[in-house]
């Protein structure tokens, strides 16, 4: 039971950021945030959901804030992929995260 209980703490203790790239996502990310809130909810980490908007045109940033991202990070210009995930990268460092976990803003994968 003490193994469990520090292991318990252990995980509250432990800091996870979900980042998310997106490019013009507005359709598509409230219910990929809302799905990653739901499931995150049901565990005893502490999160934080990223979205870095990769210089979109529409309105993915007000979007993703209003469907409930932490924090949201906007290129000024669209710079591909690659760039998005670095940025991803220096910015969970920032966050000061244990684990990071990275996933489409389009709905590809399930949360």
């Amino acid at each position: 039971m003490e193994t469990y209980l520090n292991n318990l703490l252990f995980i509250k203790r432990m800091k996870v950021v979900i980042t998310i790239p997106a490019y013009n996502e507005e359709k598509t990310i409230t219910p990929v945030i809302k799905d990653i809130k739901e499931v995150m909810g049901k565990t005893d980490y502490n999160y934080q959901i990223l979205v870095v908007d990769d210089g979109s045109t529409d309105k993915t940033v007000e979007i993703s804030k209003k469907a409930g991202a932490d924090v949201v990070y906007s290129h000024k210009k669209n710079c591909g992929l690659a760039i998005a995930f670095k940025t991803e990268m220096k910015k969970c460092v920032d966050m000061q995260a244990d684990i990071i976990v990275h996933t489409d803003a389009d709905g590809q994968y399930p949360s």
